[in-house]
């Protein structure tokens, strides 16, 4: 069955909306379940290995935030402990170790207003 849509990232692929069933090799790659499909990724690394990537190269006076809508982040929200804001954004509210939870898009939208402004001129991103 094709699914209904692919999505791909440097180190993982997501099928969201259809069944999918990946004949994976389990010492390279591995499958977690999220609410809209499947997630494939490397094995042995998460979103939490990349978040802690990040952290490594940003001086400690950087503010980080992370948002994301599923179990899949729950390893970044991990990283992000009290170095950064981990935000869970979705309509229906979940267990998880997220500082906060916004709904989308109006949430959404006045969380990521309300960043930009608190930013430094310097670094605020073009209009």
């Amino acid at each position: 069955m094709k699914p209904a849509s692919v999505a791909t990232a440097s180190a993982s692929i997501t099928s969201h909306g259809a069944e999918l069933r990946p004949n994976l090799s389990p010492n390279t790659t591995c499958a977690a379940p999220f609410d809209g499909g499947i997630e494939i990724r490397v094995a042995q690394k998460d979103k939490g290995d990349a978040v802690r990537s990040i952290i490594k190269e940003m001086e400690p006076s950087v503010a980080m935030a992370y948002l994301g809508d599923d179990t899949t982040d729950e390893d970044a929200f991990g990283a992000l402990t009290r170095r950064g804001l981990c935000v869970l954004v979705r309509d229906c509210y979940r267990p998880t170790i997220a500082d906060a939870w916004i709904r989308p898009p109006e949430g959404l939208l006045a969380f990521l207003r309300g960043w930009l402004s608190a930013c430094p001129p310097h670094e605020q991103l073009p209009a």
